[in-house]
Order: structure tokens, then sequence, then C-alpha cells
């Protein structure tokens, strides 16, 4: 393996590392599609035509009959032996194709140029692989569980890690999983070689790469080192929010940085999502609710659901009628675009919110709860939007949309785009929602008034433009 780094334009080279399958020709077109189903776990490089011995587009000169060092050979589907070479299956060989494959060892300088250690190399050992409980996209005959490199990186080199091997594609490219192996392992004792597929139709003869034993082939590949992705950056600073609100409101301590990121991710991987609004501000008014929170959480729930979350809003028994007033006259108005969301009868003390733990700032009061983060916002309905839109962010976000598939090759289509952006907050569809909540008798929360005002501030013009600078933001 040949490398070198060069630091002024911040790219390096390597020679691209390449693992080996070769099967009968009538496998081969659904093995080609099984590899085009599961792009990152099975980075097709080249497929040689039926009898061909070399690889004309990776390399010059070569004989995949002798280039790798080691050889598996299978009959009947079952690992009959190793050998150094393929000449005596010479006959055989007229019938098959040969898959050239990316391989993990192909990221191991992007890694080292990035500053995070290649244990395996550092030891002088093979790197650990398992079998996943995640099956790998059916294409044919061809099945099988998803088989990982799993390699121990230090906590505060995680980002680089994920940063510096996504632009490597045809190397499996980042992670598929970062944490606790034993959510994503199925059988964490053993140690599959080789390329992990079994066909329904068993193959008499089959050969590939033994697990450690690649071809290098001519061909260079270059990669950017990439900076930290400007899709964090965007999740979790949204200053904006940070308005001169939060000091009169005396919450300014109580902002904790990255909260929202954190949120944003721990709802994008979950699959159902519970969200509960409503405080009686006003117990001397028929209904006490105010207008902060329910905006805010619709706008979270159709975004939610877009993203093809299980969403359901819960609510207390004594305002469940007029809540499900408000949503079928939000869903005529097209306020929200939100499919059928559920409310369940609740009481009022809910998801562990202690109602009488209150921490007064000044003249406001601020619930607190056990929660694994905290989205500090000026106003609720605001921390709403901020989620909506972070979700949208976060999920055009290549690496957590390839992390959160399981790196299997799925790709966002146009109409998943369109759709989400449909959900973001605008300024018409809120100001609707502001005057369905007004028709049914819901008062601003500071002052009581019956109008389209949230804790004393108005929809025109404080409201209208922080949601207006969230969505420029959004779609920058």
């Amino acid at each position: 393996i040949g490398s070198k780094f060069s630091i002024s334009f911040r790219t390096f080279f390597t020679y691209q590392i390449a693992n080996v399958v070769i099967l009968h020709k009538d496998l081969a077109d659904d093995f080609e599609a099984f590899c085009r189903a599961n792009s990152s776990p099975l980075p097709l490089l080249y497929r040689s035509k039926c009898g061909e011995w070399s690889c004309g587009p990776l390399a010059t000169g070569s004989d995949i009959r002798e280039d790798c060092p080691e050889y598996c050979v299978f009959e009947n589907g079952v690992l009959m032996k190793k050998v150094a070479s393929l000449s005596s299956y010479t006959p055989q060989l007229q019938d098959m194709v040969t898959f050239y494959l990316g391989c993990s060892f192909g990221f191991e300088s992007a890694l080292k140029a990035a500053g995070v250690p290649v244990r395996n190399v550092e030891q002088g050992k093979n790197v650990s692989m398992y079998k996943t409980s995640v099956a790998c996209i059916r294409a044919g005959q061809f099945h099988c569980p998803m088989v990982v490199s799993m390699r121990p990186v230090p906590e505060d080199k995680l980002d680089n890690a994920a940063q510096s091997t996504h632009g490597i594609p045809l190397a499996h490219g980042g992670p598929v999983h970062i944490g606790d192996p034993s959510i994503y392992m199925c059988n964490a004792t053993s140690t599959p070689l080789g390329v992990s597929v079994r066909p329904r139709q068993r193959s008499h003869f089959c050969f590939s790469s033994c697990a450690i034993e690649c071809t290098i082939v001519d061909m260079f590949k270059q990669n950017a080192i990439i900076a930290p992705s400007s899709e964090n950056k965007r999740l979790s600073s949204a200053g904006f929010l940070q308005s001169p609100l939060l000091s009169s409101r005396g919450i300014r301590a109580l902002f904790l940085q990255d909260e929202l990121l954190k949120a944003c991710l721990s709802l994008s991987h979950s699959s159902s999502v519970l969200i509960t609004t409503g405080f009686p501000t006003h117990y001397m008014h028929n209904p006490p609710e105010e207008t902060d929170g329910p905006p805010g959480a619709i706008a979270m729930a159709a975004m939610l659901q877009a993203l093809r979350k299980e969403v359901v809003i819960v609510t207390d028994g004594r305002a469940l009628e007029m809540n499900q007033h408000i949503m079928r006259d939000a869903i005529k108005k097209g306020a929200s675009i939100i499919a059928d969301l559920v409310f369940l009868r609740y009481s009022l003390v809910v998801l562990g919110v202690d109602l009488s733990c209150l921490v007064r700032t000044g003249s406001y009061c601020t619930m607190f709860s056990e929660c694994v983060c905290v989205c500090v916002c000026v106003l609720s309905n605001w921390g709403g939007y901020a989620v909506a839109c972070a979700l949208y962010v976060l999920n055009l976000c290549p690496i957590h949309w390839r992390y959160l598939h399981s790196g299997l090759g799925l790709s966002l289509t146009p109409d998943q785009q369109s759709l989400w952006m449909a959900c973001l907050p605008t300024v018409a569809k809120e100001e609707e929602m502001l005057h369905i909540l007004v028709k049914y008798g819901v008062r601003s929360g500071k002052t009581a008034n019956l109008g389209l005002e949230v804790d004393g501030l108005t929809f025109h013009p404080y409201h209208s433009d922080v949601i207006q600078r969230l969505r420029n933001l959004t779609l920058a």
C-alpha cells in the first residue's frame, strides 16, 4: 500500500484496496443487484466479464488467479480449503464472474490523517468483525445479516472519525453505528471471515479473497478531509433565539449548548413520540389555556409524522374536546399537515412533570422534570418551531441519514424532502393557527388578551419575524 499526505491541499491519496468474490455466471446478476442495494457494506468497484482474469479499469496487467496472497475455496456453499493460487481452477473460472469490492482498510489512512488512532494497526492485529442484527436489503437469491468491522475510537475523536470516513464510500464510508455494540450485534462471539452471503441456489464452486488477504489495485482514491458539518453547526447554534428576552425572563443561566442537537438526534432515532402541552394559566377564564404551547407542539408533530414517526399528543382530559376541535380546524385550514393525531386522556401530571416543582425566576415560573435534554427557549412555541426546523436540517445531513439507515444504501428521495419542507412552520400557517386558538377562547399567557398574541407579544412583528428567520436559516 502506497500513500502520501499533502498538508497544503488537505487531501490524501492512497491505493484502493479490494476484496474479491468470484461466482458462477448464473448468480452474477443477482449478486450485482445485491451490491447495488447495499452499497455501503458491498461497495462495488468492478464486475468482470465472464472468464475475465484482468480488471483493466482498476489495475493493468492483473491476473485475479494470482493477485491475492490467499483464496477461500467453497464447494456447494461450504468452505473446503484455502489456496495460494487459483490457476488450477482455470477450467471452472471460464464460466465465472469476478466482483471487486471496497475494503475498510482503505479508510485507515484517512483516520490517521484526522488524528484518530487505529488500534488494530498499532497492535499488529486484524480488525474485529461481527455479524449484526441488521438485515441487508434482499436482492434475488442473496440475503444475509450485515457484517461490520469494529474499531475502538476515543470519544473526543468520534466526530473526526465520522467526518473523515464519510467521504470514502468505496471503502464503506462512515460508521453505521456508534456506541454500545450489544445494541447492534446478534452474535458478538463469532468473527465471520470472507463474504457472509448465502444464496439459496448454491454454486458448485465459488471463491473469495481471505479476510485479510486483499488485492491492491492501481486506482487511486482521493478524499478531502471534511470539516465538521455545517448541519451540526446550524443545529447547535440558533443564536438568534438567545434574544434579550432570555435575560428578562431569567432563563439565560439555563441555556445549554448543543441540547437542541441532542434532542433532535434522540427524536430522529425514535419510532414513536409522545408530545404533551397545555397549562391552565388563566384559571379565572374558561377555557384557562394559553396560546403558548399548542402551536409549537403541533409544528413538532407535523414534522415527526413526515419523518414517519408514530406521534401521540397527550393532553389533560378536561381540555380533550377543545383540542380535538382545534386540531380538526387546523387540518381543514391547512394550518398543519398532519394525517391523524391521536389525543389520549391523561391526568394533569404527565410524563414525569411535577407541577409542584416550580423554580421561580423573576416574575416567571419554569417547570422542571427529569429528562435527557432541556431545550431552553424564550417561548414554548419558538422552541417547537426550532425543533421542527432542526429535524428537517438533521435528516438532510448525509452522515446522519446513513447512520439512521445502517448504511445499507438507502437514499433520500425528492418526494421525501418536499414533504418535510411542506411541514416546516410558515408565517401564514402559524398566524392561522393563532386565529383558530382565539376562536376557541385561548388567551395570551401574560396578558390574558384574546387576540393574535403570545405571552404579551403580538404575532406581528415579533413571532412572524422569528418564524421567518428560522425558515431562512433552515433553508439556507
